[in-house]
């Protein structure tokens, strides 16, 4: 302040270098502000301070002729805006101060390890809202269809060995389940899956088969006949209660869903074989996070595991100086813990992870718990009115020109319209004279560049044709790598290695399609060019 005091009525400094001062984005607003008044000054050196967000104030430079700012450490105008240098940075400002709207927490991103309950825990959010109903028909075909067109027989073997047996080797203990696919298991009636996964009678086999029946009878309703498919009445009670048999289904790319209070939700797959994938969308300060952590064990060093590498993933991709990122941990299957072993095992997470990673991190005042089995869900309404209460809760200083909303809508128009390839020239989009919008729009989630071409609306095109490609089960593993052959030298070795990696255009393109139709035969000759631009292949 007495800086820019001073500034406003000096009459005779040409040149100021305030390099390392440790000035902040609040006090260099002060020294913008002054040097509108100032018509003698020509060069200002402001770099390598704690300035990481300009206002339109900094457009009070623009008659300087020399500037010096760490255009690395902003945060906003945008990163892709501010490395353009101070022509770009007044071009953004310039249609903000015209006229700008704010940005709203209107992203809510589930993450957390396959299997933790994301999909269920965004299913169970809109359990309350006047489509319950009409949610669960959706979740109930969309699983069906998933598991009918998808599920080969490692996908079911996986299931049932982990999320229903628990026990390794289970699904091939039973002779009767070899070869069965999700589409044969679909057709399954209550006394094939007893004959089937029943026998020998063992406590295990009497819990999946158990379990089994439970699922089929939540994914078609015409499974259960007699008087088991009448409705108990504390389901009416406990909305909550039919969650408990949904089933494990890999979510594959992004799914989004916006029906949550003007909130868009982002189920992130969990895969660590498609975290390649994720560092193209998850970072964002604009985002409320929803950390799910699998609790079934108890155990406070798996769950800080599991909570763990998803921090560390999401702060590897922010900008240092940005606001701290809020997220909420929320932990799941705690169905069976007694209440104070719960309760502890809450308390270890949050104070765990405040610990390690409070000074990137918003976690609120606690965690939260899903116990479906409860009229309230555990805490699941709570989670709800918290999530309400931060989409109204404005990220500081980050004004986005109106004029850049209306480009918005017409890249989401055209995307709508090329939907089966969403990948158009750079040039066939109107910026309406905007330059730097097309660099705010990539920051912001709207398009992703690559190469002279622009993919609109990436998000869930994208990320499911990335993780198509990259699948464990059916995606690159099942090239399968010919062994070297014998005697052979460096030379010919390295040549076999080169070879064994070596995809074609139709074989990706086979890959990607293996289950289902995302890339159009026409345009198989650009898969790999696509993805090339985002270090899967080269």
């Amino acid at each position: 302040s007495a800086i820019g005091a001073a500034l406003q009525h000096n009459t005779s400094l040409q040149h100021l270098d305030l390099d390392s001062n440790e000035i902040t984005s609040c006090g260099a607003s002060t020294v913008f502000t002054s040097i509108e008044k100032n018509t003698t000054l020509m060069s200002l050196n402001i770099s390598s301070n704690s300035i990481h967000v300009l206002g339109t104030e900094f457009l009070c430079t623009c008659h300087l002729q020399k500037l010096k700012l760490s255009y690395d450490k902003l945060v906003w105008p945008p990163p892709s805006v501010s490395r353009q240098g101070n022509s770009a940075i007044y071009s953004f400002l310039d249609a903000v101060k015209v006229g700008s709207e704010p940005l709203l927490r209107s992203r809510v991103m589930f993450v957390g390890v396959g299997g933790a309950g994301k999909t269920t825990l965004k299913t169970a959010l809109l359990l309350r809202s006047d489509s319950a109903h009409a949610t669960l028909q959706q979740l109930r075909r969309s699983m069906v269809e998933a598991i009918d067109l998808r599920w080969s027989e490692c996908d079911l073997k996986a299931w049932v060995d982990v999320d229903l047996a628990a026990c390794p080797g289970f699904f091939q203990s039973c002779p009767s389940s070899q070869g069965m696919t999700g589409r044969t298991w679909l057709a399954l009636s209550t006394r094939d899956v007893e004959r089937i996964f029943g026998e020998p009678k063992t406590v295990t086999s009497a819990g999946v088969v158990a379990k089994m029946t439970a699922v089929l009878s939540f994914l078609l309703e015409s499974f259960v006949e007699g008087p088991d498919a009448t409705v108990d009445p504390s389901d009416i009670h406990i909305p909550y209660k039919v969650l408990l048999n949904i089933p494990h289904v890999w979510t594959e790319g992004i799914e989004l869903d916006v029906r949550l209070e003007g909130c868009t939700l982002w189920d992130f797959p969990g895969q660590m074989e498609l975290y390649p994938s994720h560092r193209l969308f998850l970072a964002s300060e604009t985002a409320v996070y929803v950390l799910v952590v699998n609790g079934r064990s108890g155990n406070l060093a798996d769950c800080l595991t599991q909570l763990f590498r998803w921090l560390s993933l999401i702060r590897s991709g922010l900008l240092p100086g940005g606001c701290q990122v809020v997220a909420r941990i929320v932990v799941t299957h705690t169905d069976s813990l007694f209440h104070d072993k719960c309760s502890a095992l809450l308390r270890g997470v949050y104070d765990k992870a405040s610990a390690a990673f409070g000074e990137h991190f918003d976690f609120g005042e606690r965690c939260y718990a899903t116990k479906y089995d409860t009229v309230r869900g555990g805490d699941v309404d709570e989670l709800r009115e918290e999530l309400g209460r931060l989409r109204n809760v404005q990220p500081q200083q980050r004004p986005l020109p109106s004029s850049y909303r209306r480009i918005c809508h017409d890249v989401v128009e055209t995307a709508r319209s090329n939907a089966r390839w969403p990948v158009v020239p750079l040039n066939s989009i109107d910026f309406r004279g905007e330059d730097m919008a097309v660099h705010c729009l990539e920051d912001l989630g709207f398009l992703r560049r690559a190469g002279d071409s622009v993919i609109l609306e990436p998000v869930t095109w994208l990320s499911t044709l990335l993780a198509a490609f990259l699948h464990p089960f059916h995606g690159l593993a099942t090239l399968r790598q010919l062994p070297p052959p014998a005697g052979a030298t460096a030379s010919t070795l390295r040549d076999h290695h080169v070879q064994s990696v070596l995809v074609d255009p139709s074989t990706a393109c086979q890959i990607v399609n293996m289950r289902t139709t995302i890339v159009d035969a026409e345009r198989e000759e650009e898969v790999l060019p696509l993805l090339s631009h985002f270090d899967i292949c080269f």
